[in-house]
């Protein structure tokens, strides 16, 4: 996990209006732009995360629970609902602290069908 598996985005509190330019090679540009894809970033969005991790000011995941945001596609990403330590999650139900490749067996003790509905307060089985 890298370090934008750990931030999310920041409400914006005041206006950004400058501009940080850099020079990458196709390749790198190419490899930087799916993997912020692939995290639900837009390439800027991670840079300036970068930037203020650096500088020990971006938010953590859980400052801005449950936002997912969607970059082109359609698919769904519980990397926003990471512990810092990038393979556990909070219950919203319970509490306890669950191991991502044990999202889907704990949300069925909920009642959920899934993951993605236990995170998100989706429909239950039984409603």
């Amino acid at each position: 996990m890298g370090i934008l598996d750990r931030y999310a985005r920041k409400p914006r509190e005041e206006i950004r209006d400058k501009t940080v330019t850099t020079k990458l090679t196709g390749s790198e540009y190419e490899r930087f732009q799916e993997y912020c894809a692939a995290r639900g970033l837009a390439v800027s969005e991670a840079v300036r995360l970068l930037i203020l991790a650096e500088m020990d000011e971006a938010p953590t995941v859980q400052a801005v629970a449950g936002r997912v945001r969607q970059t082109g596609g359609t698919r769904w990403t519980m990397a926003p609902y990471l512990n810092p330590d990038g393979v556990t999650f909070r219950c919203p139900v319970c509490g306890e602290d669950i191991h991502r490749s044990n999202g889907a067996r704990h949300a069925r003790t909920h009642g959920y069908p899934g993951t993605r509905e236990l995170l998100e307060g989706g429909k239950r089985d039984d409603e």
